[in-house]
């Protein structure tokens, strides 16, 4: 062979080396990018959703110091910190309207918190529990008080000197003290359904995060309260653990559909799990006293199939171990079935109000004829193959149903185990096949909640009775 010969045969290996090379690069650059796209803030603080109390919803602007210290008495007496709800969130108005004019420090409201936020803190960490606080993106906190737009890494300091274990982070007031939302018409209209704000969630939102992160040696769960604005979907798990989906929910029956129905728009659905963040339809009423035992209870199966935070929104020192609240909220299958290591958010199969051009917000209760006048079927994959279902009736009469297992709620292929996980009782086995079972009759607004556990996968298509 000749030198020239040679000389091609050099060179096109060459070429080939290079290209696979830049192949491979090219590969592993996609795969960096694709789990950047997937991956949040992976430091091992949320790998199931977290579960506490929260003292909007419970107490609203009626909050104080003594509140707080009986409520964590009363999850100790209930030992509902052995089911998972550790963390003691203390929500708006622990603060004062004005900063110290010298420090420029927040200020405690010693009214409400006579012996301060650090007494607070060293109480909740001696019973075992883990201590969350409230801020503002905004120069206000929605309730007037100071916000922290512009001192996020001074104020950080202090709730860390605090040793805050939780930050939960507001989305009002984001330009002046006059105005609690700046929305930004085109913004919003160019992303609907999500709406923004000006500044924008990201612009705000981000520098608290970056100052939590910067602080590595703290472990603090971040709550993004921001409304589901500003397409958090796209970069909310980068920055903190939780984002809101939605608006503040109202204990009314009405309220909570609409809230659920936004947490499952397309959007959010793809965008969460472990190591990546959890999205968040508000914090639950269970025993509040504004829906039925019954609504409670289907709010409580549809918050743990969506691994929604388990955030308890009622005033736990009059809850007692006979109350039907308490059986609810400590219903381990279901609590199970929400701190499942797989951590998929089960959505909506059948007579969904999410997945239209509305969405499932605002506008689902005039666009989405089977709002109140539907029965659903939700189902998510778990551990080992089962699956969880919860049917819901939001009828306002009672209705009898009869499921396919595969067409209503999407199970794949199979032999199954049912579980009832509200009877805590095993129903038979099933087939996943064109077949109906029978529910019986499910009464309105109630659910019925199972985990099918997988016995055999199966590509036949008989059904076992």
């Amino acid at each position: 062979m000749n030198q020239s010969c040679h000389m091609k045969i050099a060179k096109y290996e060459e070429n080939c080396e290079i290209k696979a090379g830049l192949k491979m690069k090219n590969l592993i650059l996609c795969l960096s990018l694709a789990f950047n796209l997937v991956s949040g803030l992976n430091d091992g603080l949320c790998p199931t959703p977290p579960m506490g109390f929260s003292s909007w919803n419970a107490f609203k602007q009626n909050i104080d110091q003594e509140k707080i210290i009986n409520t964590v008495n009363a999850i100790k007496e209930l030992k509902l910190d052995e089911y998972g709800y550790n963390y003691v969130i203390i929500d708006d108005l622990w603060s004062s309207a004005q900063r110290n004019p010298t420090t420029q420090y927040l200020q405690v409201n010693t009214t409400r918190f006579p012996q301060g936020m650090k007494f607070i803190s060293d109480y909740i960490h001696e019973k075992g529990l883990k201590f969350g606080l409230y801020a503002n993106a905004g120069v206000k906190t929605c309730a007037g008080m100071s916000g922290s737009l512009g001192f996020e890494k001074q104020d950080l300091d202090q709730f860390i000197e605090w040793e805050i274990d939780y930050l939960k982070y507001d989305n009002c007031f984001p330009q002046n003290e006059n105005e609690p939302y700046k929305f930004d018409k085109l913004k919003s209209l160019l992303h609907f359904p999500s709406m923004y704000q000006t500044p924008d969630e990201k612009t705000r939102f981000e520098p608290m995060g970056a100052a939590i992160k910067a602080a590595s040696n703290k472990n603090i769960v971040f709550e993004m309260c921001l409304y589901g604005f500003g397409n958090v979907e796209t970069w909310g798990k980068h920055n903190g653990h939780i984002w809101r989906t939605t608006g503040d929910i109202k204990d009314r029956w009405p309220s909570m559909l609409a809230n659920i129905d936004i947490n499952d728009e397309k959007r959010f659905t793809s965008n969460q799990g472990p190591n990546i963040g959890w999205n968040y339809p508000d914090a639950l009423f269970v025993g509040k006293g504004g829906m039925s035992n019954t609504e409670y209870r289907t709010m409580f199966a549809l918050w743990c199939a969506v691994k929604s935070p388990l955030m308890l929104g009622s005033d736990l020192s009059k809850v007692d171990m006979n109350s039907e609240a308490f059986e609810i909220i400590t219903n381990t299958e279901l609590i199970s079935v929400n701190q499942d290591k797989l951590g998929v958010q089960a959505t909506c199969k059948n007579n969904c109000c999410s997945h239209s051009l509305f969405g499932g917000g605002l506008y689902a209760p005039l666009t989405c004829p089977g709002f109140r006048s539907s029965w659903q079927a939700w189902s998510g994959p778990l551990e080992n193959g089962d699956f969880v279902v919860i049917i819901v009736n939001r009828y306002d009469h009672d209705i009898k149903v009869d499921i396919n297992w595969q067409k209503d709620a999407q199970i794949p292929n199979g032999v199954y185990e049912v579980r009832d996980m509200w009877q805590h009782e095993n129903l038979g086995i099933i087939e996943s096949t064109d077949s109906l079972w029978s529910l019986g009759t499910i009464g309105f607004h109630d659910n019925r909640a199972f985990r099918l556990k997988l016995v055999q996968k199966t590509t036949k298509n008989n059904f076992l009775p």
